[in-house]
């Protein structure tokens, strides 16, 4: 579990093509992994409070599997 943004192109004959896959996107209010949430409908604060849930939950599985 963990974030990640990836920038496409899409040319004009609708081929796509990958750009970037950036592994550490910026995570202020006004960076744009963030916006694109927001403009999904998940606002900032909603969006740390899943992303802290699915590690959390992540943690507990991995720890569920150790001796």
């Amino acid at each position: 579990c963990g974030l990640s943004r990836c920038d496409f192109f899409l040319t004009e004959d609708g081929d796509i093509f990958l750009n970037e896959l950036n592994t550490m996107p910026g995570f202020t209010q006004w960076s744009m992994y963030p916006l694109l949430w927001d403009n999904m409908g998940l606002a900032y604060p909603d969006l740390i409070e899943e992303l802290v849930r699915l590690a959390k939950e992540m943690f507990e599985k991995r720890e569920s599997h150790l001796i």
